[in-house]
């Protein structure tokens, strides 16, 4: 049976709800005040590392802050694809990068990828090995709105086929839409999409 557009969009939704397996908050932020140049210049201040506890907030107009967490793999994560995830949105409407928070992602003292609030994960290890530690730098820019957030950060398990399916699914939507409702085109975009919770081959 062929998706209609209305079920290929449904499920949509529902596959992007599952992208993340498990989750696990971490919840032993420290953080300093003011803007570093990098890493080294963190390690140099004399600023002690201040607490920030779950529920915090953080922000204000065009203001800079430092965070860093150590974390371990937990042993339901083993053998799994765990990425960080931050976020990054303060309410206001907007899913601009100069709105929202952004972010400098370092990972054992390596400089990752930037995140905001269109790029909020980055995977750190395929095949995760439980008990393995890490260490996580965020270098935060606030935005020029003057509200403060949640710095929320997690660990989370992506299922890559779930993933990959949402992105090929994302592409036939995007294109039956631009179509016509009775164009032939239309359905064919969907043929060759069935739905699997999991990625072919023996159990």
């Amino acid at each position: 049976m062929f998706f209609t557009l209305e079920r290929a969009t449904k499920i949509l939704q529902d596959l992007q709800a599952d992208i993340y397996v498990k989750r696990q908050s971490v919840d032993n932020l420290t953080y300093r005040d003011g803007s570093f140049a990098n890493l080294a210049a963190v390690e140099r201040s004399d600023q002690p590392w201040q607490e920030f506890p779950p529920g915090s907030r953080w922000g204000g107009r065009d203001h800079h802050g430092w965070f860093r967490a150590f974390v371990k793999i937990p042993p339901a994560f083993e053998g799994k694809t765990v990425a960080v995830w931050v976020n990054s949105y303060i309410g206001t409407g907007l899913v601009d990068d100069a709105a929202n928070p952004q972010f400098m992602l370092y990972v054992n003292k390596q400089f990752v990828q930037g995140l905001d609030i269109n790029h909020q994960e980055v995977i750190i290890s395929r095949g995760a090995r439980a008990g393995a530690e890490y260490q996580l730098d965020l270098h935060a820019y606030s935005g020029m709105f003057d509200k403060k957030t949640d710095i929320h950060v997690e660990l989370v398990v992506i299922d890559e086929f779930i993933r990959q399916f949402c992105y090929d699914l994302m592409v036939a939507v995007g294109v039956a839409r631009e179509l016509p409702d009775h164009n032939q085109r239309r359905q064919e975009s969907f043929q060759s999409y069935q739905y699997h919770r999991q990625p072919p081959g023996p159990s």
